[in-house]
């Protein structure tokens, strides 16, 4: 299994159960691609300081984002493919994406085998 994929159904449930100040139930949205990713300096300055990331990959992965619905997370096929059968997903089929001229084929993780639903 990839590293990037495994904590993802935990970061879920823990912000489920996290709630927010107003006592609403948190509703994530994951997106996971694998791939090559560049690190640079930290850009910013005091809490808004962070590290410059670019590449095909994050970018992807965002776009991801955005097609999950809320509690869900999507993975790129290439992320599928090495998670392998450790995961039960569902097949979103070629998903349009915006900025990557072509469709992507997408799945949706259900659940860990052997795990309660993610």
């Amino acid at each position: 299994m990839t590293p990037s994929a495994r904590p993802a159904p935990g970061s879920r449930s823990s912000t489920r159960s996290a709630g927010s100040p107003h006592k609403n139930p948190l509703n994530v949205r994951i997106g996971i691609a694998s791939g090559l990713v560049i690190v640079g300096d930290l850009i910013g300055a005091g809490a808004a300081q962070e590290r410059g990331v670019v590449g095909e990959t994050p970018n992807l992965s965002a776009r991801l984002q955005t097609l999950a619905r809320p509690g869900t997370l999507v993975v790129a096929d290439s992320t599928r493919r090495q998670i392998g059968t450790l995961f039960e997903i569902e097949d979103l089929g070629p998903q349009p994406l915006a900025g990557f001229g072509a469709t992507a084929r997408l799945a949706c993780g259900r659940r860990e085998r052997g795990r309660q639903p993610l």
